[in-house]
């Protein structure tokens, strides 16, 4: 009797654990799909504006690099980082109390 329940026992635990992994298959295959990657990433839109802090009563510039920037200056990306120091050299001179770089060096 007693290897009769251990047995049924296994079983049951074999199922749950092989849903378990199907369930986590399913979901990591879920979150490659395009369609998932678009739901994740409006869904992540629409939370960032709702816990926005709302607009500053500080004075915020922000400085935008583009391909405008680039063709002046002459440059493609990436920039070197003696460049970005010039350009904080410049804000601080200008002014700036605080720089934040949001870059992937």
């Amino acid at each position: 009797m007693d290897v009769r329940r251990g047995g049924h026992h296994l079983g049951r635990w074999a199922r749950q654990t092989a849903t378990v992994w199907l369930a986590v298959l399913a979901a990591g295959l879920l979150g490659l799909s395009p369609a998932w990657q678009a739901v994740e990433q409006g869904g992540f839109d629409l939370l960032t504006r709702w816990t926005a802090p709302g607009p500053s009563g500080l004075p915020i510039t922000v400085v935008l690099i583009d391909e405008e920037s680039m063709a002046h200056l002459g440059r493609q990306w990436p920039w070197p980082r003696s460049l970005h120091a010039q350009l904080l050299t410049q804000l601080k001179s200008a002014g700036a109390a605080v720089v934040a770089f949001d870059v992937l060096f």
